[in-house]
């Protein structure tokens, strides 16, 4: 179907150089520790899924929360120009 995203999407990963370097046609992003996840919106619902396509079950309350803000979002009036 037209439009819809790829099934199987894999969050970025890191890499490590020996040496900084900088590109205007680069952005970076500091590796802090923590979790790289995806956030799948369905059915008004949402889940948190890593790298290896796991679920972040201990996450779900974070999950349902993106959702609810994307949905909030959708449900939003759009500004009358003046």
């Amino acid at each position: 179907m037209t439009g819809m995203l790829p099934t199987k999407l894999e969050p970025m990963r890191l890499s490590r150089r020996a040496e900084p370097f900088n590109r205007a046609d680069w952005i970076y992003e500091l590796k802090l520790d923590g979790f790289r996840t995806l956030a799948y919106l369905e059915n008004g619902g949402g889940r948190l899924v890593s790298r290896n396509g796991n679920a972040f079950a201990a996450f779900r309350d974070l999950a349902a929360e993106v959702a609810a803000t994307f949905r909030g979002a959708d449900e939003e009036e759009p500004e009358e120009e003046q």
